[in-house]
């Protein structure tokens, strides 16, 4: 049998309708990893605008270009610039001028300036709150030298104007209007409805109770929870009907970095409550249950991997002891090797030795 471990992280967790600085530190650390963000005023000006079309001239400065180095020591310099699209639409090229060619000096000697076959290129979008961000690659250095401006126009496909212009003032949305240099006119872009992020709205399991003891964990095995130790989190757990007590497991995997990928479902966990048979939870009464590290062995059908996080080592279990349904149980199986309580297996194998 698996060893009994004593759970050392008890702590009582209550939902708080206005988490906002959580939310904004997860939203500011996916833009910065998906863009280069940058005041977006400082080198590119839009030159002209409709609803669904925009002119943007971009000023080169050699000295704010990036550079990427090619596996066949062939070097690309450029800039960016960070345009909002419509969801349900689409961005392309619709036009492009450039300026005139000027020396330029390379950052690195010893390497060959690509010659590029396309002065504009696109990223793939990233939906960042329910809104369609792309970010445009300029390469304005040729191996004839660099463009000293570049101008381009772009179309835009899709809900140009949903009759309802956003307002907000939130942190986030004055940080986004120094990064997406068509911010203003993003304003009436058709987004994405997502009441993920809406104010005191819980999914799955926590819809039901705002009151859940956390549980983590951080080693592979059977776990022992008494009505004592439960009580000592602050949440109080002895008195309770036995069968209202449920827990629950996200699995324990890292967050997807797209916002757009399915979060994590949370599971119920079998349980095993000794109760003297009364069905109340008191405070010499246990819970028996099997707990997995985040750094484990998954094991299915068609391979073998090993899962690991790259942010936490504790795997996070959620008690409730007040559920209007009845929780999930350990049932018995037959552990037997031949289906026969007290039955035998034979085995034989051949050995050949020289």
């Amino acid at each position: 049998m698996n060893e009994l471990y004593s759970v050392q992280f008890l702590i009582k967790a209550r939902f708080i309708n206005r988490s906002f600085v959580y939310k904004f530190l997860i939203l500011l650390v996916s833009i910065f990893s998906a863009y280069n963000i940058t005041n977006a005023s400082e080198t590119a000006q839009i030159v002209s605008s409709e609803s669904s079309a925009l002119t943007i001239a971009v000023e080169i400065q050699q000295g704010k270009l990036y550079s990427y180095l090619s596996d066949q020591n062939e070097i690309s310099y450029y800039q960016t610039v960070v345009l909002a699209v419509p969801f349900d639409g689409d961005i392309s090229l619709a036009g492009l001028q450039l300026g005139s060619l000027t020396s330029f000096d390379k950052t690195n000697k010893s390497s060959q300036v690509l010659a590029q076959n396309k002065i504009i290129e696109f990223s793939e979008p990233r939906i960042i709150r329910g809104r369609k961000y792309v970010t445009v690659f300029i390469f304005p250095v040729t191996p004839q030298g660099m463009y000293e401006q570049v101008e381009f126009s772009v179309q835009f496909s899709g809900t140009t104007s949903n009759g309802k212009a956003l307002v907000n003032d939130s942190p986030f949305e004055k940080m986004m209007s120094h990064s997406v240099l068509n911010y203003d006119q993003s304003k009436s872009f058709n987004a994405k409805t997502n009441n993920s992020f809406s104010l005191g709205t819980h999914t799955g399991p926590f819809a039901e109770s705002s009151e859940w003891i956390k549980i983590e964990i951080n080693k592979n095995g059977l776990y022992k929870l008494t009505g004592a130790q439960l009580d000592a989190s602050g949440l109080t757990v002895t008195g309770q009907t036995t069968s209202s007590i449920r827990m629950f497991n996200g699995g324990g995997k890292q967050l997807p970095v797209p916002n757009e990928e399915a979060r994590p479902t949370f599971d119920e966990v079998a349980l095993k409550i000794i109760d003297g048979g009364d069905g109340t939870f008191d405070a010499n009464d246990y819970i028996l249950f099997y707990a997995e590290a985040v750094n484990h062995w998954i094991y299915d059908t068609t391979e073998v991997a090993f899962a690991s996080h790259s942010y936490t080592e504790n795997n996070v279990y959620w008690l409730n002891a007040t559920s209007l349904t009845a929780g999930l149980r350990m049932t018995s199986a037959d552990g037997s090797l031949d289906g026969v309580v007290g039955g035998t297996v034979s085995q034989s194998f051949d050995r050949f030795t020289r």
